[in-house]
C-alpha cells in the first residue's frame, strides 16, 4: 500500500496510475488522512460526449443502426436496401474488371 501527498502523487502520476493498474493500493492523503484511492475500472467503458456509454445504450445505439440499414438508405430515386447496394457494388467491380482485362488482352 502506497499513501503520497496531493503534491507527492501530482509529481508521479503517470507510475502511479501505472501501478495502480498492475493491482497496488495507491491512497492520496490530506492532512494525514486518506481522500482518494487509485484503483483500475473494472471494465474499460467507450465513450462518448465525454462519458463512459452504459452497455445498455450501446445496444441500442446498435439495434438502431440495423434497423436503419434493413429499412434502406434514402434515395432521390427510391430507396435501396442493404442487399442491393452490395449486389449494385458487385456488378459495378465485374464490369470494371472486364473492362480492365479486356484492354489487357488486345
Amino acid at each position: 500500500m502506497k499513501m503520497l501527498s496531493i503534491e507527492e502523487a501530482r509529481d508521479q502520476l503517470a507510475k502511479l496510475v501505472e501501478e495502480a493498474k498492475r493491482g497496488e493500493e495507491v491512497y492520496i492523503v490530506e492532512n494525514g488522512t486518506a481522500v482518494l484511492r487509485l484503483q483500475p475500472v473494472e471494465k474499460r467503458l467507450p465513450m462518448f460526449d465525454g462519458r463512459p456509454v452504459t452497455p445498455e445504450e450501446r445496444k441500442a445505439a446498435w439495434q438502431r443502426l440495423r434497423a436503419s440499414m434493413e429499412r434502406g438508405f434514402p434515395n432521390p430515386v427510391g430507396r435501396f436496401s442493404r442487399d442491393e447496394i452490395h449486389e449494385e457494388r458487385i456488378e459495378e467491380l465485374e464490369r470494371r474488371r472486364r473492362q480492365h482485362s479486356g484492354r489487357h488482352s488486345e
